[in-house]
């Protein structure tokens, strides 16, 4: 397969609203919205030159407040978050003893049944 080349030219941004997802998170869960807030489309070469630099898993991370502020600043009400913080509580407590009853069951497996001499 030589020969085959891809380019490409243009970078389109869409910006999607913050709204309350589900799972086990430290917080409400968020996630995005499918509203179209913003559209925009940019030269390839333009955007590498002038784009912010890339953030680091850390800085990607959403603290519970910073949770709790997006969801607040897109319309959720104060009770609809708390509501969804127990939800994720609740599922992470869960998936706790899931885990722990899992390994219990693997480890019941992985001891050796005791022989009985004839």
């Amino acid at each position: 397969m030589t020969g085959r080349k891809v380019a490409f030219s243009n970078v389109e941004i869409i910006e999607l609203p913050y709204t309350i997802g589900s799972g086990p998170t430290s917080g409400a869960p968020v996630t995005l919205g499918w509203d179209l807030i913003d559209r925009s489309s940019f030269n390839l070469d333009f955007f590498e030159h002038y784009r912010p630099p890339r953030r680091t898993k850390p800085a990607l991370r959403l603290s519970a407040q910073k949770r709790r502020y997006l969801l607040l600043k897109n319309g959720h009400s104060m009770n609809e978050i708390e509501s969804c913080e127990m939800e994720a509580l609740r599922l992470r407590k869960e998936r706790i003893m899931s885990i722990r009853t899992h390994r219990k069951l693997h480890a019941l497996q992985m001891k050796p049944v005791a022989s009985k001499a004839a």
